[in-house]
């Protein structure tokens, strides 16, 4: 009976820490202060910027000033690439719990723009002019609160995200 009870006790203890109940470790990190946050956010949020900067300054392809769609669906997955490694670099970032809100908006909009972008670049290579600019306009209203929350907390590079 004695080595059933042994057993049976060595059974749910490998069954407790397997399944992470009784662990001391949290999976949430420490919040950082505001300046950690800062310092840590705008070299990413400056690599979106670089990669848009580099793809903006494409020269137009015709008179009207336009950018050849292909141009436009090259881009476009090169830039979502570069936000979408930029919102999993964010993601694991805590921030004061001031700021929280304002983070939560930065990520989102990070993300909801990174989402949006690759939409456009597909949309172009359709040539679906008309769910492009619908898109781009959606990706506009995520930009805004994105900017307003990032000049509201210090992040510079970040609010320049375009």
């Amino acid at each position: 009976m004695r080595y059933r009870l042994l057993i049976a006790a060595a059974l749910l203890t490998t069954v407790l820490v397997a399944s992470g109940c009784g662990s001391t470790s949290t999976s949430a990190s420490k919040p950082l202060t505001r300046s950690e946050l800062v310092a840590k956010v705008e070299p990413i949020c400056a690599r979106i910027n670089t990669k848009i900067s580099y793809y903006s300054n494409l020269t137009p392809s015709n008179s009207k000033d336009l950018v050849s769609k292909s141009a436009i669906a090259s881009a476009a997955p090169q830039i979502s690439s570069v936000e979408r490694n930029a919102v999993a670099e964010m993601e694991k970032l805590t921030p004061p719990s001031a700021l929280a809100n304002d983070w939560k908006q930065i990520v989102d909009g990070v993300k909801t723009v990174s989402e949006d972008t690759m939409k456009v670049g597909e949309d172009v290579k359709i040539e679906n002019r008309t769910l492009a600019a619908s898109v781009m306009a959606s990706a506009e209203t995520a930009l805004q609160q994105m900017r307003a929350a990032a000049a509201r907390d210090g992040l510079a590079q970040c609010e320049k995200v375009i």
